[in-house]
């Protein structure tokens, strides 16, 4: 019998804590508005945007191995310890890019941007996804595609309005890009230290697709982020980008909602 005190509000408080925390994590999907300081402009032309480019590319490869790592070594550490782990990678990959806002021009050296930004900040943001999700996933085992789906929606829905208030940030004068890469440190990381003291399991569960979401759940918020990042870089685009993956999540859920039906009834 379930626990009383794992009650509804309980329920309400992980999902709302792990859609907050997602929100902010997104934010290194945004790194088609984010790379503006890094971008070398020549006769009107980015020189370096192919860089750029491999730049986002190995940004979703450790992503997508932080997330597997994360599920391989979950019957081993805790999600409390791996959400901490997660939270200084992504403070470390914010902070350590900021030094190459005003280095890179002089060095030209982009392996090392590579290491801070996709790397670090990539398996940190890959690690916290993967553990929140098959978290909070377990407090709703009866609606698991749907809390999935809110889970990767407010994850993609972080890239385009963090990404666009940080370029706000950057373009400041007051702030400049490397205090704003600094500050983004310290508050996506922050949240996620914080999310890692107040996220807890569901005690006593057992879900017949709890080891096929930890495995595979990285997916949607790759396709989801990822398109948001590289297509949505103004308010126009994102606003459209989410929308057609908000139609799109929808007619999915119904999907998975009529095959979890047939399952059940197979089963009876």
């Amino acid at each position: 019998m379930e626990n009383k005190k794992e009650g509804r509000s309980t329920h309400s408080a992980m999902l709302v804590l792990g859609s907050v925390a997602l929100f902010y994590a997104g934010t290194i999907f945004a790194w088609p508005l984010l790379n503006e300081p890094f971008r070398i402009v020549t006769d009107m032309n980015v020189t370096n945007s192919s860089l750029l480019l491999v730049n986002f590319a190995l940004l979703i490869v450790f992503f997508s191995l932080g997330a597997l790592c994360s599920s391989f070594i979950a019957k081993k550490i805790t999600a409390r310890l791996r959400l901490i782990l997660s939270g200084l990678l992504v403070i470390a990959g914010f902070y350590t890019s900021s030094l190459f806002v005003t280095m890179l021009a002089d060095f030209g050296n982009y392996f090392l941007l590579f290491a801070a930004y996709s790397l670090l900040g990539g398996l940190g943001a890959g690690v916290a996804y993967n553990t929140i999700v098959s978290t909070v996933i377990k407090w709703y085992h009866d609606v698991q595609w749907l809390t999935l789906g809110i889970l990767v929606l407010c994850f993609g829905l972080g890239v385009g309005v963090i990404g666009n208030l940080a370029t706000i940030m950057g373009q400041s004068v007051d702030i400049d890009w490397r205090n704003t890469y600094i500050i983004m440190a310290f508050v996506v990381g922050g949240v996620l230290l914080i999310t890692a003291l107040l996220l807890r399991p569901r005690s006593a569960y057992r879900g017949f697709s709890e080891v096929k979401f930890s495995k595979l759940n990285f997916i949607p918020a790759v396709l989801v982020a990822g398109a948001i990042g590289f297509f949505g870089t103004s308010i126009i685009g994102f606003v459209v980008m989410f929308a057609i993956i908000l139609v799109l999540a929808v007619v999915v859920y119904f999907i998975m909602l009529s095959r979890g039906k047939k399952q059940e009834e197979e089963i009876e």
